[in-house]
């Protein structure tokens, strides 16, 4: 079966090969259409198909709307939010190093909400009110008879840094005018701008237009907000002052691009001169472009490239194309057509409408002649001159092409060198941008720092406030718990008081009833005791029998009296009365005893009562103590809570920036602990060196008046044991020369010598006078030699300056004119030429060696000559020491 399938299939294949092979007018050839049997069908899959077309249209439609409606928030969110998006700006120049200072980024700034700028707003309003009033109230209180505590702030942080701007601006300038180093320029305006926005310091003082409070001033709740809120829009104000020079860093970048690409047509132009020329030469002239880091708007551009899949084309627009292609193919070929025009400017001007210039017959490869195909010896004499004619004119061709080649390297080098400049003072430039980031990012995450720790003292704030709340809450209830327990003491006080003179009455009637039945009883003497004893007799009744009523046997019920239970039994008149008792006196015992047992169990009940209700007391003044305890408690918790509560609006955790040299707490190898640390102000450290400084001065001078006076007494001391050993000596000497033997010799001496000896001296005298003058003469001739000498060097030197002065203008006009030659080869009008300025710098500092030499020869001839005078005058030893170095330095 499959074979018979495969052998239709084959059939039908070379069917429809052989119908389809038909011309297109012939009237057998069949369509596809011509083969479909069942239109119903095809109908039916057509509508199955649209309809399928219409669901995925629908579903790609909705796909899209999505997307694009997250799109929309998404840049809403992220993108129009942003009053200034993220960049980064990168180094110019390929081959820079990925480091910090080859990228810096500015500080992206989102639009401020309606809410914060209305907090912000406020809290100038606010801030901006208050001074108002402080300063007329300090104009009308005048000047302030106790130290500011504003000032406090002031000495301990960098009061130095207020004048920083003033005094760093100038400075700047300054430095630019004498174009010192830009990277040093710009940490100068670094420290300048970081100066002015260093937290901590006295805004209010140093920069008036500043609303911020000073740091000991931050100490109530909304204080804090308010220098939250200014401390916020002090670092946005950071941010937008470091985005302003990033703009300027940016736009320099975007010159420095242009001037490079400028430079870059020029390099075109070489390197297409260098090919016409036929020497290749590599192009490694910078490409620059922007990053995509410096062009945020790119993320929300699509390009070609971002697209991954091919563009659906609709039937109509590849129709529109293809007669667009079909147009302009008609006009290229209708230009390209032969004409009139075309075949005289091909005829007449061979094919250009310009002249050629000198310069561009250059490029224009001599013809070779035929004869120089042939051999030499075949050639005529005509044919070997034009044979050497080509050769000189080659020749000369590839002389002046390698002179304009090496121009034009020469200036492309010059371009490459110039590139390099640019791009190097860019980077430049970026690395003090970089240097100036970080000044910033210092004073930013300082001011962040406060905000931190002032949110934290807000936040503490109001946790204290919620536990204030609920301690005077607690306090509350037991102030209310106690005064119910008072109110119940006091009111259960008085019942009890009741119920106690209630007993006390009814014990006051019972001894009554007592003492007027023994009153009684003593109208019977006889018959007191008995009377008496059967008057307090109790007994008690027998116990019921079992099945009867009895006590409770609760174990867990309250205890019963056992009295209460077993009333005291009757008296029975026949076994209790005594002998010759009268009834009436019967009947009175009876009746007494009765009225007694009746008191008792009544006085019993009242003590029971009482006893309760003095227990009950007990209980309520427990409670009332109890909850009187609890008061005390809450309130003592409260109170201390308000003092911590106030110790820690006072207690301010500051940063301070401080001299290591100002820190005199010793350090610890690993952490140094501060916590007993004190911050003294500057003032006050200087005021204390001025007090020891004038204490110093005035004790210097007190010891300088007794050292005065000590030296007075040290010198008489002194004179007088100088006069005493003068007046021992006088005395030895006037003892030598009582007791010295005169002889004759002696006594000619005294008198004055002898003549001889006299004409000896002066004939000595004159002969080392004559001496003297003839070495003197000697001298001078030889001085003389030397200056004629001296002179006829001098001369010859003269006579070889004017010759060399000539040849040195004869080289001074070839410079010249080499110069020119070069400054209109390169085309640079108005450049200085560094190599100049090199040899320049170069012959100058060797004219400069020269002339040490020179005059440190001069030197040492001076230095020689005014030895050799002085030992004419007196003996010196200055030639034994140069003889002494001279060996040593050969040694």
């Amino acid at each position: 079966a499959q074979a018979e399938v495969a052998a239709l299939a084959e059939e039908l294949r070379e069917l429809w090969e052989a119908n389809a092979a038909r011309a297109a007018g012939d009237l057998e050839r069949l369509t596809v259409a011509d083969l479909i049997i069942d239109l119903g069908q095809q109908q039916a899959w057509r509508d199955e198909g649209a309809t399928r077309v219409e669901q995925l249209k629908r579903q790609i439609r909705e796909a899209d709307l999505e997307r694009a409606l997250v799109a929309k928030r998404m840049r809403a969110e992220f993108w129009d939010a942003m009053e200034v998006p993220a960049t980064t700006l990168h180094a110019l120049g390929a081959g820079v190093p990925v480091s910090a200072a080859a990228r810096v980024a500015n500080y992206a700034l989102p639009r401020p909400k309606p809410e914060q700028a209305r907090a912000l707003a406020h809290a100038k309003l606010f801030r901006s009110v208050e001074l108002l009033v402080s300063a007329q109230e300090a104009g009308e209180r005048g000047p302030a008879a106790f130290e500011d505590p504003r000032g406090f702030a002031a000495n301990i942080a960098a009061p130095e840094a207020a004048n920083a701007p003033a005094a760093a601006a100038p400075a700047a300038d300054a430095a630019e005018a004498s174009g010192a180093d830009p990277k040093q320029k710009q940490k100068k305006e670094v420290a300048a701008g970081a100066a002015a926005g260093k937290p901590g310091e006295e805004q209010a003082e140093t920069h008036p237009g500043r609303l911020e409070y000073p740091m000991f001033e931050v100490t109530t709740h909304w204080r804090r907000a308010a220098q939250i809120q200014l401390m916020a829009d002090r670092v946005r104000s950071l941010k937008q002052a470091f985005n302003a020079k990033f703009q300027a860093a940016f736009a320099l970048k975007t010159g420095s691009i242009d001037a490079i690409r400028e430079k870059q047509v020029r390099v075109a132009e070489i390197l297409a001169e260098l090919r016409r020329l036929g020497m290749e030469e590599p192009s490694d002239v910078l490409q620059p472009a922007l990053h995509p880091d410096e062009e945020p708007e790119r993320v929300l551009q699509v390009t070609d490239a971002d697209i991954s899949v091919a563009k659906w084309v609709s039937p109509e627009e590849r129709e529109r194309l293809a007669r667009l292609k079909m147009e302009a193919d008609a006009r290229e070929a209708a230009a390209n057509a032969d004409s009139v025009a075309k075949r005289g400017l091909m005829t007449m001007m061979d094919g250009m409408l310009e002249v050629k210039s000198e310069e561009e017959e250059i490029f224009d490869d001599i013809p070779r002649p035929d004869c120089l195909d042939r051999p030499d010896d075949e050639r005529t004499e005509e044919e070997r001159a034009v044979a050497k004619s080509y050769e000189e004119s080659i020749k000369t061709l590839t002389a002046e092409r390698e002179k304009r080649a090496s121009s034009l390297r020469v200036e492309l080098g010059k371009i490459k060198e110039d590139v390099a400049a640019v791009c190097a003072g860019f980077n430049a430039k970026l690395a003090a941008l970089a240097d100036t980031r970080m000044a910033y990012e210092e004073a930013r995450h300082e001011a962040e720092l406060l905000i931190v720790r002032w949110s934290q003292a807000r936040l503490r704030r109001e946790v204290d406030d919620r536990r204030a709340a609920a301690l005077r809450a607690r306090q509350t209830a037991a102030c209310t718990r106690r005064d119910a327990a008072a109110a119940s003491l006091d009111a259960f006080r008085s019942e009890v008081g009741a119920a106690q003179r209630a007993c006390e009455a009814l014990a006051a009637d019972d001894k009554r009833l007592e003492r007027e039945y023994k009153r009684e009883a003593q109208e019977q003497p006889e018959l007191v005791d008995a009377l008496l004893r059967l008057y307090r007799r109790r007994a008690a009744v027998e116990p019921p029998a079992a099945g009867m009523a009895g006590p409770p046997r609760d174990p867990f019920g309250q205890p019963v009296d056992p009295a209460a239970l077993a009333p005291a039994a009757p008296l029975d008149p026949r076994a209790d009365a005594p002998e010759e008792c009268p009834p009436e006196v019967w009947h009175r015992l009876v009746e007494a005893r009765a009225a007694k047992m009746e008191s008792e169990e009544e006085l019993r009940r009242a003590t029971a009562a009482l006893g309760e209700m003095v227990a009950l007391l007990q209980a309520l003044a427990a409670a009332e103590e109890e909850a009187s305890a609890e008061y005390d408690a809450a309130s003592r918790a409260l109170v201390e809570h308000r003092a911590a509560a106030l110790n820690d609006a006072r207690d301010m955790q500051l940063p301070f920036k401080v001299k290591q040299g100002q820190v005199e707490v010793e350090e610890a190898a690993v952490v140094t602990d501060y916590s007993r640390a004190v911050l003294i102000p500057t003032a006050e450290i200087r005021q204390l060196n001025a007090d020891i400084k004038r204490l110093g001065g005035d004790k210097v001078g007190l010891l300088e008046e007794i050292r005065d006076f000590r030296r007075g007494i040290v010198q008489l001391l002194w004179d007088a044991e100088r006069v005493q050993m003068e007046t021992e000596d006088l005395v030895e000497k006037t003892r030598d020369f009582q007791l010295l033997r005169v002889t004759k010799d002696l006594q000619e001496v005294i008198r004055g010598g002898s003549e001889e000896s006299q004409a000896e001296e002066t004939e000595k005298l004159e002969r080392k006078l004559e001496q003297v003058q003839a070495t003197h003469s000697d001298r001078l001739a030889d001085l003389r030699r030397q200056q004629r000498k001296v002179a006829k060097l001098v001369a010859d030197k003269k006579a070889e300056m004017d010759s060399l002065g000539g040849q040195i203008e004869q080289l001074e006009g070839s410079v010249n004119q080499r110069e020119m030659i070069h400054a209109v080869q390169s085309r640079s009008k108005g450049a200085v030429d560094d190599k100049a300025n090199r040899f320049e710098e170069v012959h100058m500092k060797t004219k400069l060696h020269s002339l040490v030499k020179m005059q440190t020869q001069e030197i040492e001839l001076l230095r020689e000559e005014l030895d050799r005078l002085r030992r004419r005058t007196f003996p010196t030893f200055t030639h034994i020491e140069a003889v002494r170095s001279a060996e040593a330095g050969r040694g």
